[in-house]
């Protein structure tokens, strides 16, 4: 898809920010005027990055100032724990003291602040007690008594610094880190119901990636609701481990579980009425119903009704849509127009909709755009795609005249779904069909008080274009091209049929041509349209396949792959056979073999053809003697203490699974290493690439298939939760290295 600019962006009244050439002094305060910006180990743009910040984010100057790559670049305090990090003066503005309250410990969140100081409240009172010691015996300010009086006093809680034996080296890292609010929330509501004991949070020596030292974990010891604590705990997105003494509670996702802030929200705006009222619902059967009631009853146009959970979430065409899953955006929007004009295709339809949905998705992808997600695209009408995969959807309804308006302008309601902190990528039931912007933008968890604000400032302008010009911007962003292939589905029955898209329409009509040259006039309220890839990719699941492996693949390829461009499909012995498959196909994943089934390379025999005539081969946990004669890369098993290894590539590292057979290899000057064991320079090699006749063949030593939702099938494994934990922490990563890996192999 070519590139496209958001003509949004020609006209947007930027937030001023630069204190370049300006007097700073060390200590001074200044606040980061913009999203996503880069926090740089090193006054560079080619260092680091070592955190994201947002407008709002202040630090003190540290005192350096450098000038490197056309910028001036100034060193914050503390930007990450204990991290001095460097941003370009472009980015900042001077801010008052105040805004930098938190010392040389930094400031973290008013909703944080006050659960802090209710749970301090409590611990006076006697209801919760917060212990003011370490078992180690060691002495300093990191108790969880002096966390939560920290954090009550806006400043990050303290954490310990000394070794032990479950992290020999460095230790506890000592430093500052805000306590999450999911986990003060969890702790303010235990206390709420009786009595707990608090042991440790940020502070004591833990193993030595310890969640402690992120705020997001709490050693409990539970007395007698030990059942309830566990519960509740599930129940808010944590993770609960019993530790015979105490219990470990884990709120790894922890922002994306917190709840949404109307307050940090409103503070984004630069919009005049889009999301200037907001009424928040933890639950709600559907926020379209919600919007429309408050709508007729007098809601100011832009008002929203969002929730965390919706019951009953509606689709286009009545369809279900899937509301619950905490830490994405579920909402709708009230919307004043003029009377609205049947449409010519269907009297119940109205032209108003779809400019009102387009409206919503053009805001969202100029969004996304900007957050470096640059596949984002309009999938005709209403929803978003990124590569292949649903991020969000936009449903507009028509909720009749608006009672007692002297302009005779009608309400009509928006409906947003936008994907944004959950992994849709291991949702069972979304497999191969939905992503997020956590997934599409490297594991990081997003702000979605920033990302519905960002919507609702650009929402406005596409708002006020005419349907002419809303047209031309639409056609810039579309999936579906002239001479496109689809397959098309009649939504009032009927059987589905190949076509080619011959042009989009400006009542939003998409004219295409099927196989018998018919024309067809396809309306989203009668047909839908799905794109029909001319490349495929196959996973062998024949008898000499592990059949539980391929089938994890196969989830993993439809997950991550391009399938608007790629094909993705399973290939048993039969069809291997006949090798019809090798017209269309570009690359063949051979997983793991049975090793209880007989198996010789001439099993493979259509396979060598294909990759000696050119095509890709990518092999996970095999040896490549076992497919190819004649072609052996010298592998041996990966000596290891445990079942898990970091996996190493470009400047990316990632947690997989290396029990059993892992392999490691000794490449030879015809092989390519693309991957390593617990080392960037030193490591053995993980992964290898090579050519094979006029092919490529890519081989894996391990089972890069296996993610922390298929853990516990997995046979002599123990501390399971905790092995599920370390592969959950950075499986967008793995995520990323499989594409990686595919790069080397095809064009994507």
């Amino acid at each position: 898809m070519e590139t496209a600019l958001c003509i949004f962006m020609l006209f947007l009244a930027g937030v001023s920010a630069n204190i370049t050439g300006q007097h700073v002094t060390t200590g001074e305060c200044v606040c980061v005027a913009g999203t996503n910006v880069n926090a740089r180990t090193s006054a560079s743009l080619s260092a680091s990055v070592g955190a994201v910040l947002n407008t709002g984010d202040c630090f003190k100057i540290h005192g350096g100032i450098l000038t490197h790559d056309g910028y001036t670049w100034y060193q914050l305090s503390h930007v990450s724990g204990t991290q001095n990090l460097w941003v370009a003066g472009t980015l900042l503005n001077k801010a008052a003291a105040s805004s930098c309250s938190g010392g040389s410990s930094g400031s973290c969140t008013a909703t944080a602040k006050s659960l802090a100081c209710q749970l301090l409240q409590m611990h006076n009172s006697g209801k919760v007690h917060l212990w003011d010691r370490h078992p180690s015996g060691v002495h300093d300010n990191a108790y969880a008594l002096n966390n939560i009086r920290d954090t009550c006093n806006g400043h990050q809680a303290s954490r310990s610094h000394y070794t032990c034996s479950e992290c020999r080296s460095p230790g506890a890292p000592g430093g500052h880190v805000c306590l999450s609010e999911t986990l003060l929330r969890y702790l303010v509501d235990l206390g709420t119901h009786g009595y707990i004991h608090i042991n440790e949070i940020a502070g004591a020596c833990h193993s030595c990636h310890s969640y402690h030292y992120r705020g997001t974990a709490v050693d409990i010891d539970p007395g007698s609701r030990k059942h309830e604590l566990i519960s509740k705990c599930s129940s808010m997105g944590g993770w609960p481990n019993d530790e015979i003494n105490h219990i470990h509670f884990v709120f790894f996702d922890i922002t994306a579980m917190q709840n949404f802030s109307c307050e940090e929200f409103t503070g984004l705006l630069r919009s005049s009425f889009a999301g200037r009222k907001i009424i928040y619902k933890d639950v709600t059967d559907t926020t379209m119903d919600d919007a429309k009631l408050g709508g007729l009853q007098g809601d100011p146009q832009g008002t929203i009704y969002i929730s965390e959970i919706q019951n009953k979430a509606r689709g286009t065409k009545d369809h279900k849509w899937v509301a619950l899953n905490r830490g994405n955006l579920y909402l709708s929007m009230v919307i004043h127009l003029p009377p609205p004009i049947p449409h010519k295709s269907n009297v119940q339809t109205y032209l108003e909709r779809y400019d009102l949905e387009v409206v919503g998705a053009l805001a969202l992808i100029c969004t996304l755009h900007e957050m470096s997600i640059p596949g984002a695209c309009l999938k005709w009408p209403n929803d978003v795609w990124v590569k292949g995969h649903k991020i969000a959807g936009f449903l507009a309804e028509h909720g009749g005249p608006l009672p007692g308006s002297k302009e005779d302008k009608h309400l009509f309601v928006l409906g947003m779904g936008i994907n944004v902190n959950s992994d849709m990528r291991r949702n069972p039931d979304l497999i191969g069909i939905a992503t997020s912007i956590r997934c599409e933008n490297g594991g990081v968890v997003t702000s979605r008080e920033t990302v519905l604000a960002e919507v609702c400032n650009k929402l406005e302008f596409y708002l006020g274009l005419s349907h002419e010009d809303l047209f031309r911007e639409a056609s810039k962003f579309l999936l579906f091209r002239a001479k496109q292939k689809v397959r098309v589905q009649p939504v009032l029955g009927g059987k589905m049929f190949s076509a080619t898209v011959e042009e989009l329409q400006e009542d939003w009509c998409i004219i295409v041509r099927d196989t018998n040259g018919q024309q067809v006039r396809c309306y989203s309220h009668d047909h839908s349209l799905r794109p029909m890839p001319s490349s495929a990719i196959y996973v062998y699941s024949g008898r000499m396949a592990d059949s539980w492996k391929a089938r994890l693949i196969l989830n993993s390829l439809k997950s991550v792959v391009d399938t608007s461009q790629f094909f993705v499909d399973a290939l048993n012995d039969e069809k291997l056979a006949e090798g019809i498959w090798q017209k269309d196909a570009v690359l063949m994943v051979i997983g793991e073999l049975n090793p209880k089934e007989s198996k010789t390379v001439e099993n493979f025999a259509p396979i060598q053809k294909f990759i000696a005539s050119g095509g890709s081969v990518l092999l996970i946990k095999n040896k490549t003697e076992q497919i190819f004669p004649n072609i052996v890369v010298p592998a041996q098993p990966l000596e290891q203490s445990g079942p898990l290894s970091e996996v190493y590539f470009c400047d990316k590292n990632f947690t997989a699974l290396t029990t059993g057979s892992a392999l490691t290899f000794n490449p030879d000057a015809k092989s390519e290493v693309i991957g390593q064991y617990n080392s960037h320079d030193s490591g053995s090699p993980s992964a290898v690439l090579v050519k094979v006749g006029a092919g490529k063949c890519a081989v894996l030593g391990f089972n890069i298939e296996i993610t922390y939702n298929d853990v516990d099938t997995v046979s002599n494994l123990t501390e399971i939760d905790k092995i599920s934990d370390s592969l959950s922490k950075t499986i967008v990563t793995r995520d990323d290295y499989l594409n990686y890996v595919i790069s080397f192999l095809i064009k994507q």
